[in-house]
């Protein structure tokens, strides 16, 4: 899939996730199966500024629906490396991810350390962006990728939705992609929403 939506969602699982550790499962080494594409697999000379806005569920008890908060980033890939710079609300630097082969690095700019291992934000990244799509026409196609159950939604040759499932029900719930617009090769839509029933964030990804 075109790169164009992926600076949207980085940095906003970093600072998501932080913030949503009582959810449905607490991030560990353990708890985020997944896969990553080598970097040298990934589109070439890419230099992207997306904004994304991240609804995180609320920790205080109190049933409320959450607060919502928006993060601009950098994404560059070169040369086989793909690099990410993600930006604090004040547009300073907050840290930078580099991924070279599966191999993921880490250089924080600020105090806070993320609680979670970094691969778990580009784990999330390749779902959204790199899957291949399942054979198929028109209408809901289903197969099996690495012990998770994919299911997609396509009209007119555009990916209209996404989702993943663990077959062994570790973690429980559902990885849900709504693509507004559908999205398909060469053209990503203008607005991504993600609901994340393992760690029980939502983002809305907007592609300027």
């Amino acid at each position: 899939m075109t790169p164009r939506a992926l600076a949207t969602l980085l940095p906003v699982l970093v600072l998501t996730l932080g913030c949503a550790t009582s959810g449905a499962v607490r991030p560990t080494q353990e708890a985020y199966p997944g896969r990553l594409k080598a970097s040298q697999q990934l589109p070439d000379g890419l230099f992207w500024q997306q904004r994304v806005e991240a609804v995180v569920p609320a920790t205080d008890g109190t049933g409320s629906n959450g607060r919502k908060v928006g993060f601009n980033a950098v994404l560059q890939s070169e040369a086989g490396v793909l690099r990410l710079l993600a930006l604090t609300p004040m547009n300073t630097r907050a840290f930078l991810l580099e991924q070279r082969g599966t191999h993921v690095t880490y250089t924080p700019y600020i105090e806070d350390e993320i609680p979670f291992p970094p691969r778990f934000i580009l784990i999330d990244v390749h779902r959204t962006f790199f899957a291949p799509p399942l054979p198929g026409g028109d209408g809901w196609r289903e197969g099996e990728r690495d012990g998770e159950v994919v299911r997609e939604l396509w009209k007119d040759g555009r990916l209209l939705e996404r989702s993943y499932e663990r077959k062994d029900g570790k973690p429980q719930g559902r990885i849900r992609i709504v693509y507004r617009g559908g999205m398909a090769e060469s053209l990503p839509p203008s607005h991504v929403e993600l609901e994340n029933g393992w760690f029980g964030y939502r983002l809305l990804i907007h592609s300027r």
